[in-house]
């Protein structure tokens, strides 16, 4: 989901980067001191923790970042993180929210629809190496958000090992028609503005056909 201001953000930092590359580098980097103390983890099953408290705010983010990017995409298929990415808040059903105490399936709702009623603020975008989900919210709901990021990284575990086949990803084929839609459409909007344009021509000369940061992070 990139917006305007992001892609006119990358497009500047591409073409600052081509000049900072032509310039060479000079002086020494100054050294950057964090507020506050930052308290890191590792959990048992690899995942890797980093919170950052602030006592000045009532509110809490959640960054879930997946190491995985659109560098990772096939030959010929630009834009596949991406429309993961879009995809993993369309997850419904016993496959995202379990069963009940007394086992019987949750028929639940996506998650896209869930997200409104206990966040404040959401969303996600998809790099070349990395792909973020982030959540804002009072700190009362921390819980809950957490839950959510659990279940969706869970469901995201399951699909890989079942082959993303639809039955365990609860996604109707209408839904995942109507998303699909939604991915061409922002591919449309891209390549048919002046910053978008401006973008792929600068990612064309930095990163040449063969690169794995050639091909468009959201699709072609």
């Amino acid at each position: 989901m990139m917006s305007p201001r992001l892609i006119r953000s990358l497009a500047s930092a591409a073409v600052l980067a081509l000049v900072a590359a032509c310039g060479g580098a000079s002086g020494s980097s100054k050294k950057i001191a964090f507020k506050y103390t930052e308290m890191r983890a590792k959990l048992d099953n690899g995942l890797k923790m980093v919170i950052i408290p602030d006592k000045t705010s009532q509110m809490v983010q959640v960054d879930i970042r997946y190491m995985v990017g659109s560098n990772q995409d096939p030959e010929g298929k630009a834009g596949l993180a991406h429309f993961v990415e879009h995809m993993m808040f369309q997850w419904s059903g016993p496959s995202f929210w379990g069963k009940d105490p007394n086992g019987k399936p949750i028929d639940g709702p996506a998650l896209f629809n869930v997200l409104p009623q206990i966040a404040v603020g959401y969303n996600a975008y998809t790099n070349w190496d990395t792909t973020h989900y982030y959540l804002q919210g009072t700190k009362e709901d921390l819980p809950k958000l957490l839950d959510l990021e659990a279940r969706r990284m869970r469901s995201a575990i399951a699909a890989a090992k079942d082959k993303c086949t639809e039955s365990l990803l609860g996604v109707p084929r209408t839904q995942f028609d109507r998303e699909l839609e939604v991915v061409r459409n922002e591919i449309r909007w891209r390549s048919g503005n002046t910053d978008g344009q401006v973008y792929q021509m600068v990612m064309d000369l930095a990163f040449p056909k063969g690169h794995p940061y050639h091909q468009m992070i959201g699709g072609n």
